[in-house]
């Protein structure tokens, strides 16, 4: 997990994933300095998660290529897919291991996709409910599909 400490951002909805809900851009607030994010960001000061899904595969594979003892490849990059998964072994017994990157993230209310929250009193009832209010968020980088196209940010 990338933990940035005292990182502020802003969410906004994503227009192409606006159905589901789930789908955010992130960006930074003017006021950030935080400069190994900004090297992620567009002109509009988004975090891209196309750039940083690539460095992360980048920096895995540059690894991985340094293992001499240990049989790991990395598995073939999947449309849409924000995992780097890498198999370790031979067949047929291979081991499978997904890496995904993810920004935790403080917030202080409810995003419009969960209106009044997350509809959880049922099941884990309202205090629980009420205590996950305070408790961060991960925001995995993934690219948005609308329609048949993934929407590289």
């Amino acid at each position: 997990m990338l933990k940035v400490p005292k990182v502020r951002v802003e969410l906004e909805p994503c227009k192409a994933g606006a159905s589901s809900g789930a789908f955010y851009y992130v960006k930074l607030k003017r006021d950030c300095a935080n400069k190994e994010l900004k090297e992620f960001c567009d002109d509009d000061e988004r975090l891209s998660s196309s750039n940083m899904l690539l460095k992360l595969r980048s920096i895995i594979i540059e690894e991985v290529k340094k293992m001499k003892d240990m049989d790991v490849s990395v598995e073939r990059k999947r449309p849409g897919c924000p995992a780097v998964t890498l198999l370790i072994g031979r067949p047929p017994s291979v081991i499978s291991v997904d890496i995904i990157l993810g920004l935790e993230f403080h917030h202080s209310k409810w995003f419009a996709g969960t209106k009044n929250g997350l509809g959880i009193e049922k099941w884990l009832g309202t205090k629980v409910k009420k205590s996950l209010r305070f408790e961060p968020l991960y925001l995995v980088p993934k690219n948005v599909k609308d329609g048949q196209h993934f929407i590289g940010t």
